[in-house]
């Protein structure tokens, strides 16, 4: 079974975690749609906006991702075992990782898939 969630139109500010994904954890085929959202400024351990793994999912459509980090993958994504992302007339400005991966993070046969952005 699949869990899908969908936000419009959000701001997702200062968002802090100790561990992973400072605004989302998507897990187990779980399926994330951001569409015009704002993240600036969130910070995990690693993936700083979200982190995924087990075949999930997360579309980002015209929004902007602003100065987020991470301590060590992924200043904004950390994907992992075959999870995927999609990116559609985005920007990203300003993230970082004290370790690898500025902006993305993958591993385990996991996909970015980057469109006029």
């Amino acid at each position: 079974q699949t869990n899908s969630l969908i936000f419009e139109e959000c701001f997702f500010i200062n968002n802090r975690v100790p561990y992973y994904g400072g605004v989302y954890l998507s897990d187990q085929q779980s399926n994330f749609e951001f569409i015009d959202c704002i993240f600036q400024n969130n910070s995990a351990f690693a993936g700083g906006i979200g982190y995924q793994d087990w075949d999930s999912s997360s579309h980002f459509m015209n929004s902007s991702l602003i100065s987020n980090s991470a301590v060590d993958y992924g200043g904004s994504f950390y994907l992992d075992k075959s999870s995927s992302l999609s990116f559609l007339n985005s920007t990203c400005s300003k993230s970082s990782s004290q370790r690898s991966g500025g902006v993305f993070f993958l591993t385990l046969m996991s996909k970015a898939q980057i469109m006029h952005s």
